[in-house]
Parts: C-alpha cells; structure tokens; sequence
C-alpha cells in the first residue's frame, strides 16, 4: 500500500500554547533531535513511503531550533500553511499515494500507524481521527480519493468534517506538548527509557548519553540521568544533574549548576549560575515551578552562540587574543618589580634585617587575613547543597 505523510508546524487556533520563545515546541530539540524528527522516524519505520513537513517560514528560520532535515523528505516552507497542505495532497494523490496521514505537531504519541491504516480499511472510511480520552490528537488518515472530504478538513484545520469520521481510541503513551513543562517531561520520559525515543548519542556511562564532540572540563560533573548534545561544552566546575538536557552546541561556562532542566541548541548559560527546574534558551527562561516565561536582556546570563562553527572558532581567538597581551603586560611588570622595599644603612650588614623583614611580611599578612575574614556567628551554622546523590 502506497501510504503518505503530511506533517503541519504551527500552533493551534486560537492560540493556546504550545510554543517556546515564539516557536513551536514541535521545533524544540529533545535529546538531540527535534518532535518533527522524531516523528519522520518513526513514519520511515511503518514504511511510509514520503513525508512532506509544512512549516511557516518565520518558525524554520529559527536555526537555533530545528535541525536539516533528511534529503530525502520533502520540507516546505509556506506562510498559509493549510492551503500548502491541500496541494500537497493532491500532490500525492496524482502520485499514486493510496492514504494520506495528516498530523498537526501538537501532540507527541507513539501510535502503531500499521493498526490505524488497518482500522481505516476495515471502516472502508473516508477519514479516520485518532482521539483519546481527552480528546482529538490531531492525526487523521484520508483515502486520497476523498479530495473534498480533504479540501474540507484543511479548511478547518483538522477541527471539523464533511462527513463523520470513524474514531481510532488511542490509549497508549501521549505528550500534548503544550507547555515548557510537557517539554520537561519529556525528556526525562526519554533519558528513563519510559518511550520508544532514544538519545542521539552514545551512553560513555549508565544513565548519560553524550553526542560527537562534546568537551567536559577537568573538574565538571555530569550526573545520571542526563544528555549532553553533540558539540556541547561544559567548562569547569560545573555540574549537570537531575535529568538534565544540554542541547547540542550549547555552553555552560564554569561553576553553573544546571538541575532538573532543560538548555536549548546553540545557548550560552553565563558563569556561576543555577538552572533549576527550567527550559532556557534564545534568551528566553521559562521558570517551571512559577510558571512564568521572562526574556533575559544580559548576555553575560543567557545568551544565543553562533549557529555558524567559523564564527564560534572566531569568539574564542578573539578572546584568547584579548588575555594573552594583558597577562604579558603584567608579567613584564612583574619582572621589573623590586623584590624589597626596605632600603639598608650604611654600615648594617643586609642579614641582619633579614629577620626583620620576615617578621614585618608576617604581621602585614595576619592584618590582611583579618580584615578579609568574614563576621562570626554567633551560632553555629551548617550548609548542606545537595546534587543527585552527592551531598
């Protein structure tokens, strides 16, 4: 059975959610591929034989999401995205197609497309919905001489129908991907093996998968479960844990704690931070336990890394480049210092005040220590920060 897909990219009408900093959350990366990937893999393996993915062009732009797709599928960037789909359609029907499935990204689930086919033709339906008991999943399968039956359903984009359709009760596994949270969730159900996704990558330790390319400093930890993207750089004295994803070319620079959360290809997370519980990136940080999105303006924070590797290569000369001279200067400074400031009389031997000068370097640095030293309490106080199963 010749058997196509259409995949459509853009948020519901009215709006209700589903998008992160302005773009889809089918577009975010989860664990190393984005939904719209995920599900053309899936299709490729009940054999579908062509996969057309209609996207607006102000949401494929967005490189910091998504990824190339394969060359084999079909991508199609279009601002009325609904009546691309209808000359998709019959795009394929001319082409032999037999049944054309259509799902709006949306909802992430994991249905056997072989039962749904089989279920359409033992209907003999025109149009099969998939639904569960929360409602439509916005997945249908149309006989592709239904032209009309289609023409009417894009229309309505996929919320109403010429005729009734026969009703395919979904019951397995089902992620609405309407909030940073369902993003989350997620990926923790990948990273804990509780769906048929698995992490782009290769697991270097029980629990954490890491793509090609990834540098971990000496001194940075990385607790299970957890995904490091590939390119992704983790500097020093930083920690990933909690089944957190770092997506690929991102950066968390030294000493930042990502817990429990979520970094988006190509972010930068600043120095000395703590992530917890959130989804960052494209300057965005959705808060999970407030329930609040707020764009970050201080790159030193957040900020967005170059999509392109030449210019990365060219931050970090420029970089180096800029403290390399300084630590030159100072050392230069440094050699033309005097090594003592005490000058000796005449007639005094330079050891004798060799004794004395020790005694003065010690009390200047007694008095430095306490000045820095920080109030005592006047209780003991203990501090316990606890990671994983660190504490």
């Amino acid at each position: 059975m010749d058997v196509r897909a259409i995949l459509v990219v853009t948020p519901p009408e009215p709006p209700s959610g589903e998008c992160f900093a302005g773009v889809p959350l089918a577009l975010a990366d989860i664990v190393g591929k984005s939904l719209v990937e995920h599900t053309c893999d899936r299709l490729g393996r009940f054999g579908v034989e062509e996969v057309a993915v209609v996207c607006e062009k102000r949401f494929h732009n967005s490189v910091h999401f998504f990824g190339k797709a394969p060359a084999h599928r079909l991508m199609l960037e279009q601002e009325s995205v609904w009546s691309t789909c209808q000359g998709v359609f019959s795009d394929f029907a001319q082409a032999g197609a037999e049944v054309v499935l259509v799902q709006r990204l949306g909802a992430y689930t994991e249905v056997n497309f072989d039962h749904l086919l089989q279920f359409h033709l033992d209907r003999r339906a025109h149009v099969s919905a998939l639904s569960d008991i929360d409602g439509s999943l916005d997945l249908v399968a149309i006989s592709a001489s239904r032209r009309n039956d289609a023409a009417f359903l894009f229309r309505h984009r996929l919320t109403e129908f010429r005729v009734l359709p026969a009703k395919y009760l979904y019951n397995g596994f089902v992620n609405r991907m309407r909030h940073a949270s369902d993003l989350r969730r997620l990926t923790c159900d990948v990273l804990l093996e509780r769906t048929e996704l698995r992490p782009v990558g290769k697991q270097i330790r029980p629990g954490v998968w890491a793509g090609r390319g990834v540098r971990v400093e000496r001194g940075a930890r990385v607790v299970a479960p957890a995904y490091l993207g590939e390119g992704a750089r983790i500097r020093a004295a930083a920690v990933v844990t909690r089944g957190s994803s770092v997506g690929h070319h991102a950066e968390i620079d030294c000493g930042t704690i990502v817990d429990a959360s979520s970094v988006l290809p190509f972010s930068y997370v600043g120095a000395a931070l703590e992530l917890a519980n959130c989804v960052a990136g494209s300057k965005h940080l959705a808060s999970l336990e407030r329930n609040v999105d707020v764009e970050i303006a201080d790159g030193k924070l957040l900020n967005v890394r170059s999509a392109s590797a030449s210019h990365r290569a060219l931050q970090s000369a420029a970089l180096f480049t800029k403290f390399v001279p300084l630590e030159m200067v100072r050392g230069i400074f440094a050699l033309r210092r005097p090594t003592s400031s005490l000058e000796v009389p005449d007639g005094i031997a330079p050891s004798a005040l060799q004794g004395a000068a020790e005694v003065e370097r010690k009390r200047k640095e007694r008095e430095r220590m306490q000045s820095s030293a920080p109030a005592a309490f006047e209780n003991q106080l203990v501090v316990v920060r606890r990671y994983g199963g660190d504490q």
